[in-house]
């Protein structure tokens, strides 16, 4: 409806003209631009004209080898400016024989500036992994803030947060301010603080290999469980250096995604569906996280230990209770090999 309206104008703006230079045979090129907010729309009346050039004054060029009669808007409708500025915006035309006439129209666009966010903050280090964040943006319309832990990305709508780390080492801190336009900063800080908490762990056999890893914030060796999403239980075992297959999935089948709108719903879930003792394997997927997935038809899954331990907030939203559980595998990935040992991992409720 918009380029109906803008169409209409620019018929209008032509036709009131008091001289149609347009009524011979010689070739006649003209322009029409429309404005709003950072964007142009650009129009002409080629006559004669076999092909054009348009130069938008950005560095921008947009080049035509046909037209045709009549009132054009050109390059397919709107262009939009990424920066503030004083533009000339050329149109140049050419006949069979390759004779040009060139056109121009200057604009003034003020409008990105003024529109876009102050994307900012303030850090404040407190003790044992606590960090303060003072949320200091201006003209935005939301916010978005974030870190990553290991391999995996929180986010929290609290516009000011307290993030509680419970590892020693380096952490992003992303914000995102949007309105019209968007804008972010980043910072990156390192933590030395924390007493360290219990890890998690593989003991045995991995595809061939005897090992004895435990997780550590560099990523070399890494156990971590992802947060509680979609009722499936991912597990990583991670060893970027010395091994084929450097991950493992592991899924509870007895978790309903319905029943984890909450993190109090996904606190009961873990304290119901996970039981001490051996498991129906029918009730448990376990697969090489690998593309295409990897699944183990013959394994064996023991529970056997599950402790419920304070959580520190990584994220305000974040529960203050997880699970540490510790199981006992046997599975044969037939040309992969198998694993054979006891794991231990952290089931952070987020």
């Amino acid at each position: 409806m918009k380029h109906l309206f803008y169409l209409s104008s620019i018929l209008l703006l032509f036709s009131c003209q008091e001289k149609d230079i347009f009524n011979t045979t010689k070739l006649g090129v003209d322009i029409e631009v429309i404005q709003e907010y950072n964007y142009v729309i650009v129009s002409s009346r080629l006559h004669n004209a076999v092909k054009y050039d348009l130069d938008y004054g950005d560095g921008t060029k947009v080049m035509v080898d046909s037209t045709s009669s009549g009132v054009m808007i050109l390059d397919n409708g709107r262009y939009y400016y990424k920066k503030d500025g004083n533009y000339t915006i050329i149109l140049t035309g050419y006949d069979k024989n390759g004779k040009s006439k060139t056109v121009n129209k200057q604009i003034v666009i003020n409008y990105i500036q003024k529109n876009t966010p102050i994307a900012d903050f303030s850090i404040e280090l407190l003790d044992d992994g606590a960090v303060k964040m003072k949320n200091l943006s201006k003209n935005y319309s939301s916010i978005e803030i974030s870190t990553r832990v290991g391999n995996w990305g929180y986010n929290t709508k609290e516009g000011s947060p307290t993030f509680m780390f419970d590892m020693n080492g380096k952490y992003p801190i992303n914000l995102n301010a949007s309105g019209r336009f968007s804008n972010h900063k980043q910072v990156e800080i390192e933590i030395k603080n924390i007493v360290n908490r219990e890890l998690g762990y593989f003991k045995g056999e991995w595809l061939g290999k005897q090992i004895d890893v435990s997780e550590s914030f560099d990523h070399q060796t890494v156990t971590e469980y992802m947060d509680i999403a979609g009722g499936n239980r991912y597990l990583l075992l991670k060893n970027r250096t010395s091994f084929n297959s450097n991950s493992i999935e592991l899924i509870n089948f007895n978790v309903k995604s319905d029943s984890m709108k909450t993190n109090e719903m996904k606190y009961e879930q873990i304290k119901s569906k996970f039981k001490l003792g051996i498991q129906n394997s029918d009730d448990w997927g376990l697969s090489l996280y690998i593309l295409p997935l990897v699944s183990s038809k013959k394994k064996t899954i023991e529970i056997l230990e599950i402790k419920e331990v304070p959580q520190r907030k990584i994220v305000p939203e974040m529960f203050d209770k997880a699970f540490w559980i510790t199981y006992k595998i046997n599975a044969d990935f037939e040309s992969f090999g198998k694993i054979d040992g006891i794991l231990k991992v952290r089931y952070l409720i987020y």
